[in-house]
């Protein structure tokens, strides 16, 4: 077992408890969150250490020697339902041991390579491309080294055994120019993506100026550390064929999958689609993203990709029969909107109408938020306290619930601001006077109403939705759709990172 820095004295059994708002049930990506907000400074980016929390532990949860140490429940707890609530404090004590031992020392390695990465970076380009280029130094070159790390032979395999884990531990420069190497070939790589991205955005305008920097940095990092992994070369047949055994093993020999596949499908009805259509296609986009992941040397994850991947299906499928019915259901710019579910105007009408696809999407989103906070566990960590209360549902959950379900019904406006939901919540507080809401003063319960609406939404979207096109979204004019998948995304980990808190006052 590799010694134990002095730094993380703090990692005690129960720990989490009290900054977990006095809890011991906690979620998987909740307990990253509290452990990467207390590790000692100096520490790289926080939004980097989640990141490289999350891929350590994928690798790690999934090994046969984390299992023997820490039990088999606390690997499964590193890397399978993120964000379902646990209630054994014993898997969460254990996976505080398993953290201090090996995560948390790896991760402060893996991140450290971002220095590298900067004190490399192309010169010379305009003060607006910093941040673009930070975040390549940051994802790219640091989940590069941790990939060599555990998959490189040069590099140790170092999650491969216990032995080879604690050896790496003790004498972590002993691959270091192979892996500073690796990282800085997943820079370049990196670097290759954006340039990419900068000539798709401007079909083929871009700066030449700029892009004479970066091509430059390119030549100058495949020179001296090799030539950086092809953006996405194409299958070979054996990756084929070991992606669709997976896929095909957890359908067809997996009876929890399958447990949960039924549930997701129950109730299923369409007009354009059959059951097994909606597992056809499902099973199509889980075998191109296990793909992806085979070929650049991620963890495969094949129960939960294919889980994923079914919902974002049944999800589609929804809004496009929705947008079958909207064909002929018009609405007026603003006026006529109460008249949406029921208008069947012809478009020689003599009213400018348009078709209201935006609210097709939000209703199928509010819709499925008001199912995750009605059936998924992050309802008990809002559950009321008080025994008198039924089934624990607070005012302010109940609340949440009904404002999601009025906006799939499309019975409310869809543009409420924050600002306006408040002063609605504050007055239906004051009128309701409800003997059971967590919070005593209506501005904290229409804090925790909004809260919950957010936790909503962020619990039915993840970024892989968001990066994959599985969910589509509209941008200004004045971003390109890259800008607006990375506002999404780091919109939406800030949502999962800090939504899930309520006001303690």
């Amino acid at each position: 077992m590799p010694p134990r820095e002095d730094s993380l004295s703090w990692a005690t059994p129960e720990w989490w408890v009290r900054p977990n708002r006095g809890f011991r049930e906690i979620s998987r990506d909740r307990f990253i969150k509290l452990w990467t907000d207390a590790m000692a400074r100096p520490k790289p980016n926080i939004s980097l250490l989640r990141d490289e929390t999350k891929g350590w532990i994928s690798d790690l949860g999934h090994r046969a020697w984390i299992e023997q140490l820490y039990t088999k429940a606390c690997a499964a707890a590193l890397w399978s339902d993120t964000t379902a609530l646990r209630y054994d404090v014993e898997v969460w004590n254990n996976a505080t041991e398993a953290f201090a031992d090996y995560v948390d020392p790896l991760i402060r390695i893996s991140s450290s390579y971002q220095q590298s990465a900067k004190e490399r970076r192309p010169v010379g380009l305009p003060a607006a491309l910093n941040e673009p280029l930070r975040q390549l130094y940051l994802s790219d070159t640091c989940g590069a080294a941790r990939r060599a790390l555990i998959l490189s032979e040069d590099c140790g395999q170092i999650t491969l055994t216990k032995a080879s884990a604690d050896q790496f531990l003790a004498e972590p420069t002993r691959a270091g120019a192979q892996v500073d190497a690796a990282a800085m070939r997943g820079f370049a790589r990196g670097l290759m993506k954006w340039v990419d991205k900068l000539e798709e955005s401007s079909d083929g305008a871009a700066d030449p100026d700029i892009l004479e920097v970066l091509y430059s940095k390119i030549d100058h990092l495949s020179e001296t550390y090799g030539e950086p992994d092809a953006l996405l070369r194409k299958p070979t047949q054996e990756e084929i064929d070991i992606v669709e055994a997976e896929l095909n093993r957890v359908i067809t020999d997996n009876p929890a999958l399958v447990r949960r596949k039924g549930k997701m499908l129950s109730g299923f009805t369409s007009s354009v689609a059959t059951e097994d259509d909606v597992v056809g296609d499902a099973w199509v986009r889980a075998r191109k993203y296990l793909l992806k992941n085979l070929i650049e040397g991620d963890p495969l994850q094949p129960e939960k990709t294919f889980l994923l991947k079914l919902k974002w299906t049944i999800f589609d499928l929804r809004r496009r029969e929705l947008r079958i019915i909207d064909r002929t259901h018009w609405v007026a710019d603003s006026s006529d909107a109460e008249t949406f579910s029921s208008a069947t105007a012809s478009r020689s009408e003599t009213h400018s109408y348009q078709v209201e696809n935006d609210r097709v999407e939000l209703r199928t989103v509010f819709a499925d938020a008001a199912s995750y906070l009605e059936d998924s566990s992050v309802g008990e960590m809002y559950a009321h306290r008080d025994p008198d209360v039924v089934d624990g549902v607070c005012w302010e959950r109940r609340t949440a619930i009904k404002f999601l379900r009025a906006g799939a019904t499309n019975t409310t406006p869809l543009t409420l601001d924050a600002a306006s939901i408040t002063k609605l919540i504050v007055a239906m507080h004051e009128i309701d006077t409800p003997t059971d809401a967590m919070k005593s003063s209506p501005s904290a319960s229409a804090k925790m109403v909004i809260q919950l609406l957010r936790i909503g939404i962020a619990g039915v979207l993840t970024a892989d939705d968001i990066e994959s096109g599985d969910v589509q979204f509209g941008k200004p004019l004045n971003q390109t759709w890259s800008q607006r998948t990375n506002v999404l995304t780091r919109q939406l980990a800030h949502s999962h990172d800090a939504l899930t808190r309520t006001e303690s006052k």
